[in-house]
């Protein structure tokens, strides 16, 4: 599988080199090696990426999709959050309509909060995970015990 990301890296690398003067199709080998570089948690090189992306192509309809990726890269990936809140910040501001906006939100929040808002959210979803598990068990072996 990493030989296959390597080989679809290279083939867009070559992309690149074979047409430097073709904006769009220089745009879209970057997005794409920032995108399979992620996929094979080559985070370093995907952050990278997707930098050059959205500070080459600012208009493009993919530059937010770029920016929001480097920021959760940043934090999720590298645990740079002192970045990854100015990525997320500065996206706040570019693109205050955005329908990542909540995801963006919830980003922030958890790096202002070290981390807690996604410590709290885990501890929900294993307590909701218990109750369904119990609720599961009690009911096959109601299931089992019914007369048949």
């Amino acid at each position: 599988k990493a030989r296959s990301y390597e080989a679809a890296v290279e083939q867009w690398k070559k992309v690149r080199d074979f047409y430097p003067d073709n904006d769009t199709l220089f745009a879209k080998a970057t997005l794409q090696i920032a995108q399979i570089q992620s996929e094979a948690e080559q985070y370093s090189f995907s952050e990278a990426e997707y930098n050059v992306f959205y500070k080459m192509w600012p208009d493009s309809p993919d530059a937010e999709k770029a920016m929001f990726s480097r920021g959760f890269i940043l934090n999720e990936n590298l645990h740079k959050d002192t970045l990854a809140l100015q990525v997320l910040e500065e996206f706040q501001a570019k693109y205050p309509n955005s329908e990542m906006g909540k995801d963006v939100n919830w980003l922030i929040e958890n790096i202002k909060s070290g981390g807690k808002l996604a410590e709290e959210l885990m501890k929900k979803i294993e307590s909701e995970e218990q109750i369904l598990n119990s609720e599961f068990g009690i009911r096959s072996e109601l299931l089992r015990l019914r007369p048949q």
